[in-house]
């Protein structure tokens, strides 16, 4: 569950998101944009990885750290490309992101090729 909470005039994005037990993220990238979050409630699972150095290559994974309620974490993409997840069988998570510049689009990459697929993002 994703909520924009505020648009800061095309210079940022504040959003909310809401992790239920289980649920993550695709293997994804922040293209020219750095991204800021904190846990609020919870703990989330994050995995780096290096970016693909060739094709139809595995992912080669750089770091993994769980992050506590209060903690915070950055990412762009020259410090790699990452997969959040709340690994919790019982416990929901809820975790704030700051995008900027905010982005339009994202790239989602598969753990076992490398493979790259591109989404445009919905500022709504």
């Amino acid at each position: 569950y994703r909520v924009i909470i505020d648009k800061g005039n095309d210079k940022y994005n504040l959003v909310i998101l809401c992790w239920n037990y289980g649920q993550g993220t695709p293997i994804h990238d922040h293209p020219l944009a750095e991204c800021m979050f904190k846990v609020c409630q919870g703990s989330i699972k994050e995995t780096r990885y290096n970016f693909p150095s060739r094709q139809n290559a595995e992912l080669e994974v750089m770091s993994t750290e769980e992050l506590h309620e209060g903690e915070v974490g950055h990412i762009n993409d020259s410090q790699g490309i990452h997969r959040m997840e709340n690994e919790s069988d019982t416990d929901v998570c809820v975790t704030l992101h700051c995008y900027f510049p905010p982005y339009k689009c994202v790239n989602t990459y598969c753990e076992r090729s490398g493979c790259c697929t591109n989404f445009t993002i919905n500022s709504n």
